[in-house]
């Protein structure tokens, strides 16, 4: 099985690059609270000179982070000795 490349999930939060300020709320709100989102968020980030492909790619891959997260932490549990 490959192992799909997580260097840049194990980095410390210094190393890693933030997102601009204009997407960083955004991609909180798709990964944590996704019911949320509304179309006034995606009209924003229109404004602020984003094109409808980026913001798609933005929510894909927002949605797909969190998704990745939760199997690896059910996979984890399945596979603990202790299960």
């Amino acid at each position: 099985m490959i192992e799909p490349d997580r260097a840049h999930a194990r980095e410390t939060p210094e190393h890693q690059q933030r997102l601009p300020s204009q997407i960083e709320g955004y991609v909180e709100t798709v990964a944590r609270h996704a019911y949320k989102t509304v179309d006034q968020d995606i009209e924003h980030l229109k404004r602020a000179g984003y094109s409808e492909d980026a913001i798609f790619e933005l929510t894909v891959s927002a949605a797909l982070g969190v998704a990745l997260e939760q199997l690896e932490s059910a996979t984890a549990v399945i596979r603990s000795p202790n299960a």
